[in-house]
C-alpha cells in the first residue's frame, strides 16, 4: 500500500467518522426534545391528579358532614 492510498484511507475513514457522529448528534437532540416535552405533560398530569385529588377530598367531607347533621337531627 503507497502513501497515497493510506492518506485516502484515512480521509475516507475520517468523514465516516464525522457523518456517525452527526448523526449520533442529531439524534441526542430529537432525544433531548422528546424528553422535555415528556417531562412538561408529566408535570401538567401530577398537577391535574393533585387538583383532582384535593377536590375528591372536599366532596367526602362535605359528604360527611352531611351525614354527620343528619344523623344528628
Amino acid at each position: 500500500m503507497d502513501v497515497g492510498h493510506l492518506v485516502t484511507l484515512v480521509l475516507a475513514a475520517g468523514g465516516a467518522l464525522s457523518a456517525a457522529i452527526g448523526v449520533m448528534y442529531r439524534t441526542i437532540m430529537q432525544l433531548n426534545e422528546e424528553q422535555s416535552k415528556i417531562r412538561e405533560e408529566l408535570g401538567e398530569l401530577r398537577g391535574k391528579n393533585k387538583g383532582i385529588q384535593h377536590l375528591s377530598e372536599e366532596v367526602m367531607q362535605v359528604v360527611h358532614n352531611a351525614l354527620n347533621k343528619r344523623g344528628q337531627k
